[in-house]
């Protein structure tokens, strides 16, 4: 597997790709890709201005993740176009002041995953757990933005799980209030349901179960 992270510019914003490595992105790097994951900036440059999903076919890998993570807004939001699944993968913006380094966190993280054997759309959202994880814990060591520093145990916060839309979300969803059902009654006997209900059991379970010898089944 070869996951392609096209780096156009430094952190300070100053760019150094000239056409040639501009050329060797398109013609030599890209289409040998299994993943790539360029920011949105990096992909317009590398195929023009459109839709983030005709960008993702444009460059040519045989996947891409267009990472969001620098954009602005309340979502965390990356194109994910795989064999498994297309769409928005999201999470709630983290706000950090120190966040050296992820694009780099983001493409390791989906190449060791990939390497464990997981596919392409499995590794992408492994990819945002762990950097997310890496920008919750980041601290400055000294002047300047500090690196992301991803937890060993990541995989366990259900909290970095992302949500995979179809339509650009602008809102992370509000979980609806859990409904309780109260007593659940299960009776095999289709005279006791009545019964059930009458004593005030909301919900009753009519499982029938018979054995080849039971003729008495239909009446119940």
């Amino acid at each position: 597997a070869l996951v392609v992270d096209p780096v156009l510019r430094a952190s300070t914003g100053a760019g150094f790709a000239d056409e040639a490595l501009m050329r060797a992105y398109r013609e030599e790097l890209l289409p040998r890709a299994s993943v790539a994951t360029p920011n949105r900036r990096e992909a317009t440059r590398l195929v023009g201005d459109g839709a983030v999903a005709w960008q993702a076919q444009a460059l040519g890998a045989a996947s891409a993740c267009i990472t969001g993570g620098d954009e602005a807004g309340p979502l965390a939001l990356d194109w994910l176009s795989t064999p498994q699944a297309q769409g928005w993968l999201a999470l709630p913006r983290r706000d950090a002041g120190n966040g050296h380094g992820t694009g780099c966190c983001f493409a390791t993280g989906l190449a060791a995953a990939l390497a464990r054997g997981f596919v392409p759309a499995d590794a992408a959202v492994l990819a945002k757990m762990l950097t997310t994880s890496g920008l919750h814990s980041a601290t400055p060591p000294g002047a300047g933005a500090g690196p992301v520093q991803p937890r060993a145990d990541f995989i366990h916060d259900p909290s970095l799980l992302p949500a995979l839309f179809e339509a650009e979300p602008g809102a992370w969803p509000t979980p609806g209030a859990c409904s309780m059902r109260g007593l659940y009654g299960i009776t095999d006997d289709g005279r006791h349901a009545a019964e059930l209900m009458a004593q005030g059991v909301p919900t009753v379970q009519l499982r029938l179960k018979r054995s080849a010898a039971d003729t008495d089944w239909p009446a119940r």
